[in-house]
């Protein structure tokens, strides 16, 4: 038992449910509760109740016991709940052997059933009591709900109170199997006899899922009321099985055309009334098996109603068709004489006078095997239209229905309302309100509601007619909902109401103006005041809890030590709603938990107040000054040159960083000989309470290496830019084809060719640190041209690593395309000089010869293009 107890709760955790108890994992297809009158004992009634539980044969999981909730049944407070065990078990059959040469794909099932009885004493109640179970959640993917996954079931039963208490239910006897073809007739029958006499009244109804805890979640130990399901589009609980089944609330009777393939949960409400008085509803909900077998079957509509405005009938067979290979239809009219004849599968018929009329559809007629027959009665009687006004519709104010109905032959007889209106503890308010012309309605809950209206005529005609509601219920505003007072304080209740309407409040004790929207009340203990709104009739209520104290718990942190300046937040732990602290700015005086700088040692003394208590306290804050660091003056050094650094300190330790440039971080004065301009940091730390370091930074600046421009190629005639920078004076030799040598960018100009001109720039800063810099330049006497060598050998020796283009007379290079033998593109380039470096992909090439080809735009504008072969060499 505690390993199933241990898995209810991982199960319960996985749907998000918050319930401490959950019900065990049983995977239901219906079930009701029921009681029988035992009589009384030590002046308490004895009811015998019986739970019982459905479950497939194969998926039974029935726990040893299950928990029975029993409510007030107007009040809906728990009375007592009890553990009720298992008392029997029982199998329930559909007979596997319906198959026949007319019937196709029959669905065998089987019910493991489980009941749970309990004896069970309750004391005389004018309200009665509500029984209530929730064993388990359905099977999954049911077809008629939004959820496909697990959904509680909640079973209920009550007992009436009063006289009416000797009571015992009645039982639906007929077998829970319930299987039917989808799109054929279907029929279930609810119906059942009550020993006692009573009068029942069938009517199809929401199924439960569970009461709603305070985190709104579904909680199978919460109260009433109890959830609903969220039923899919075009379902409902009135209609579970679509609008083509429906339940005669005389019989029980369940008849109407099957929905679609899948499984549905029906639930049927039995009203139980006693000399024309409702005393008590009973439900019970099974779940309909539809298949898609197939049946030779006639199948036509109990009944067609043209009653509306029109007057053609369409018909068809209502069944799958199955082994159905010929039609005969015939239209009587009330005599009995042949109107119509075909033998169409479809077929139509527009009636030329008003009356009733028969349909009879025979399939396979003459034929040697399945062979049927069906019949229906047609009413043709147009004009007939159910409409409806409605008053304001408000918690409080019962809402007045006009019914506005109208019909051209006969007379309005019955009339049928459903407010829509689920209340707690049994389906809805008033659901078979009828031969009421004109009712009106107390609404128990706001929101939207669908109201319906049934209606016929003496001639035999229905109608029905829904429309959308909305209850709505005065806003109420409340500024505070809990608050905390000092005894024999006053405080002022604040309620608004945007709509207006009157305010009255209880209890009036110890509260001045308790007919106003703004009491003052002055309560000696904790109370809550509740708030009633009347808006011209239309209700609401709320609450307001003031919590009453004689005294202020305050406590705040613990003495502390800080560095001088740094900032520290003070915190107090009160029940105060006030607080004012000395010594902080005036912004965060008032501040639960202000946060502070001090300069030197502070004492801070906090109030906290609730109304006229109060309580102080205080807190020490030591500052220790930060140790004193001084890293000395930034400095300039030429590249390859040293820094001394010098710094001094109070602290009795210290250090430098960056380390890895100094010749010793743990002196003060260490020689620094950076690559590139560093900030050094001396970090200085004594023992006096600070544990921070002081700290503080020398820039030392690099002055690096100039740039000048790269080794480069030209032709005869073909200007050359050269480019220095980095320096402050310049200087050019040989001066050979330049404009000027002392200049940063001279432009050189060759008449004829040569070999190479190495050209030295001497570059000089205002620190004095003298600095060279070369370039190669090779002049050719030919045309514009892209040089590419026909070898290269990627070792890494530095030597010939990369397969350069080398462009001569060229403005740009478009591209340098290389492929491998199979014509595939495995490098390319548009920056002069960026060469291939024999692999692909991080992957090294063996030796092997390779082709290239460049695209290009020459010095003069013109395009320019070569291909080529190299050998890469390993």
């Amino acid at each position: 038992m505690k390993t199933f107890f241990f898995f209810c709760l991982l199960l319960l955790s996985l749907i998000k449910t918050s319930a401490q108890f959950g019900p065990p994992p049983q995977h239901l297809t219906g079930g009701e509760m029921y009681y029988s009158y035992q009589g009384m004992l030590n002046g308490e009634h004895v009811y015998r109740v019986t739970i019982q539980c459905f479950a497939k044969c194969d998926n039974a999981a029935h726990p040893r016991s299950v928990n029975l909730s029993i409510f007030d049944r107007l009040t809906n407070i728990l009375i007592k709940r009890i553990a009720v065990p298992i008392n029997s078990r029982s199998t329930e059959n559909l007979p596997g052997d319906l198959l026949n040469d007319c019937l196709v794909n029959p669905l065998s099932l089987c019910n493991s059933v489980a009941y749970y009885t309990v004896d069970v004493s309750l004391p005389p109640s004018p309200n009665g009591y509500l029984l209530s179970c929730t064993p388990g959640y359905r099977i999954e993917d049911l077809a008629n709900l939004t959820e496909k996954g697990y959904v509680y079931a909640t079973y209920t039963a009550e007992i009436p109170g009063g006289d009416a208490a000797r009571n015992s239910t009645f039982r639906i006897t007929s077998n829970d199997l319930v299987v039917n073809c989808a799109n054929t007739k279907f029929s279930f029958n609810f119906g059942t006899m009550d020993n006692e006499g009573d009068e029942l009244r069938y009517y199809l109804c929401d199924a439960y899922q569970a009461g709603l805890n305070v985190d709104n979640y579904a909680d199978p130990t919460a109260p009433p009321p109890f959830q609903p399901v969220i039923y899919a589009p075009n379902y409902s609980g009135n209609f579970p099985l679509g609008a083509n089944v429906t339940v005669d609330e005389q019989t029980g009777l369940m008849t109407g055309i099957a929905p679609a393939k899948g499984q549905y949960v029906v639930t049927i409400c039995v009203g139980e009334y006693r000399n024309g008085v409702l005393i008590a509803t009973q439900r019970k909900e099974v779940q309909i098996n539809v298949t898609n077998c197939e049946i030779a079957k006639a199948s036509l509509l109990p009944e067609y109603l043209l009653c509306r405005d029109n007057n053609t009938l369409e018909l068809s067979n209502l069944s799958s068709g199955f082994r159905v290979e010929a039609f005969n239809w015939q239209i009587f009219n009330s005599n009995g004489a042949l109107l119509f004849t075909d033998k169409k599968p479809t077929v139509s018929y527009t009636f030329k006078d008003t009356g009733v009329y028969s349909v009879k559809l025979v399939i396979n007629k003459g034929a040697n095997q399945c062979v049927d027959s069906t019949t229906s009665v047609v009413k043709m009687y147009p004009g007939l239209k159910a409409d409806f006004d409605i008053s304001e519709a408000c918690i409080g104010k019962p809402a007045t229905f006009t019914n506005t109905s109208t019909t051209t032959f006969g007379q309005i007889n019955y009339w049928k309302w459903d407010f829509g209106d689920y209340v707690s503890g049994g389906g809805y308010g008033n659901a078979d309100v009828t031969g009421v012309y004109n009712p009106s309605y107390q609404y128990h809950s706001k929101g939207t509601k669908q109201v319906q209206l049934v209606m016929g005529t003496t001639m035999g005609c229905r109608d029905t007619l829904r429309k959308t509601i909305t209850v709505e219920q005065p806003v109420i505003k409340l500024a505070f909902r809990d608050t905390l007072v000092c005894v024999n304080d006053n405080v002022q209740l604040l309620a608004t109401a945007p709509g207006g309407g009157n305010f009255s409040w209880m209890p009036a004790n110890n509260m001045i103006n308790s007919n106003s929207n703004t009491p003052t009340v002055s309560p000696t203990v904790t109370t809550t005041y509740h708030v009633f709104l009347n808006d011209n009739g239309c209700l609401n209520r709320d609450s307001v809890r003031v919590r009453v104290t004689d005294y202020v718990f305050l406590e705040v942190m613990n003495d502390t030590t800080i560095c001088q300046s740094d900032a520290i937040q003070l915190k107090a732990v009160s029940s105060g709603f006030k607080f004012l602290w000395t010594n902080v700015s005036p912004e965060n005086a008032t501040v639960r938990n202000p946060t502070v700088a001090p300069d030197k040692t502070t004492v801070y003394e906090v109030t906290a107040s609730i109304g006229g208590c109060s309580a102080k306290d205080q807190v020490v804050v030591t500052t220790v000054p930060y140790p004193k660091a001084n890293a000395g003056n930034d400095t300039l050094i030429c590249l390859q040159t040293a820094a001394q650094l010098s710094g001094s300190t109070d602290g009795s330790s210290f250090s430098w960083s960056p380390a890895p440039t100094l010749n010793n971080p743990g002196i003060l004065n260490p020689v620094a000989v950076p690559k590139q301009t560093t900030s050094y940091i001396l970090s200085a730390f004594d023992n006096k309470g600070c544990p921070k370091a002081g700290k503080d930074t020398v820039v030392v600046t690099v002055l690096q290496t100039p740039i000048i421009s790269r080794d480069t190629a030209v032709i005869v005639g073909q200007p050359l830019q050269l480019n220095a920078s980095g320096g402050t004076a310049y200087r050019w030799t040989p001066a050979f084809g330049l404009s000027a040598a002392d200049i940063a960018n001279p432009v050189a100009t060759y008449s004829s060719p040569s070999e190479g001109i190495r050209y030295q720039v001497e570059m000089s800063k205002e620190t004095g640190c003298p600095h060279f810099a070369y370039i190669n330049v090779k002049v050719f006497a030919t045309k514009a041209q892209v040089f590419v060598p026909t070898a290269f050998t990627p070792n890494g020796d530095g030597r010939n690593d990369r397969l350069r283009p080398i462009p001569v007379g060229i403005q740009h290079i478009e591209y340098f395309h290389v492929y491998n033998r199979w014509g595939q593109l495995i490098f390319t380039t548009k920056t002069s000089g960026q060469g291939w470096d024999g692999t692909v992909g991080g992957r090294i090439l063996t030796t092997g010869v390779f082709t290239w080809a460049v695209k290009a735009v020459d010095i003069d504008g013109k395009p320019y293009f070569q291909k080529g072969t190299v050998t890469l060499i390993r």
